[in-house]
């Protein structure tokens, strides 16, 4: 995760977003990884993805992000890149 980044991609698969909330204990973070996806310790590479697994990774994370950044009082969660 980069530092000033709303969202991207995780080292060895996956993606993150975040949300701003209002309680000032700083912003939301919200991850999505592929069940194969490699630890930040595992030197395996990246599993290879399709552009349909890709799509299916940004939907669920914006969703399951909307759903529960709204739950908890945040604001909308960032773009999912």
């Amino acid at each position: 995760m980069s530092g000033d980044a709303p969202s991207g991609r995780l080292a060895g698969g996956g993606r993150w977003t975040s949300a701003a909330c209002r309680d000032g204990g700083g912003p939301a973070l919200f991850t999505v990884r592929p069940s194969d996806a490699a630890d930040g310790d595992d030197k395996r590479r990246e599993p290879k993805v399709s552009a349909g697994d890709v799509a299916y990774e940004r939907a669920a994370l914006k969703e399951f992000a909307r759903r529960s950044a709204d739950a908890h009082g945040c604001g909308a969660p960032e773009s999912v890149r």
